[in-house]
């Protein structure tokens, strides 16, 4: 059974739109976990016990098994695959408060006309709330509204943010925006 569920979980990934070094870190743990899982004949209900999970992680001895083992865990969970305590999954770090953290209703709305529109995964979706998110702060600390923007505040905007990113982080964070402002243009006319 466990096989079948890391299958689906790795498939799962894959539709949502992980990186491919993502979905090879997962798998690669995971696959371990199995290995365990069957050498030391552990059953089903106590896969996911906590002594069996330390047990493995104490194995594996990789510095991320945890957090691949919390979001396989969740994907189970939500898929009614596990029952879980509540409170037992951590939530990511820094994760979930960008996920509950609602923006203005005009980004909402952007952000469900983005998902309806290019059909992307929730890993996408997070990365455009971020930039939304980030850019709605800086407008605020300007004392801007989003009608008052102009090249030279986007031009100061992304310098701030992006000044610690990585060139492929850079480009993301730019295609989020460009998104946005043609949204904002074509189908609010508020530019």
């Amino acid at each position: 059974m466990l096989d079948r569920q890391i299958q689906d979980y790795l498939e799962w990934m894959n539709n949502a739109g992980y990186a491919p070094w993502t979905m090879a870190q997962h798998s690669q743990i995971l696959n371990r976990l199995l290995d365990f899982v069957v050498l030391n004949s552990i059953p089903w209900e106590r896969t996911f016990a906590r002594d069996t999970l330390q047990a493995f992680k104490d194995h594996v001895q990789v510095k991320y098994a945890g957090f691949v083992l919390r979001g396989f865990m969740r994907y189970l969970h939500q898929n009614g695959i596990i029952c879980l305590p509540p409170g037992a999954l951590p939530e990511g770090r820094g994760r979930s408060k960008l996920q509950r953290a609602q923006l203005p209703r005009l980004y909402e709305e952007y952000l469900q006309f983005y998902t309806q529109t290019r059909q992307v995964g929730h890993v996408q979706i997070y990365r455009v709330r971020g930039t939304l998110s980030a850019l709605n702060d800086y407008l605020q600390n300007q004392g801007m509204e989003l009608k008052d923007l102009d090249v030279l505040h986007m031009d100061a905007f992304l310098a701030e943010r992006n000044r610690k990113y990585a060139p492929e982080t850079r480009i993301h964070e730019r295609s989020g925006l460009r998104g946005f402002l043609r949204y904002l243009y074509l189908e609010r006319q508020i530019l």
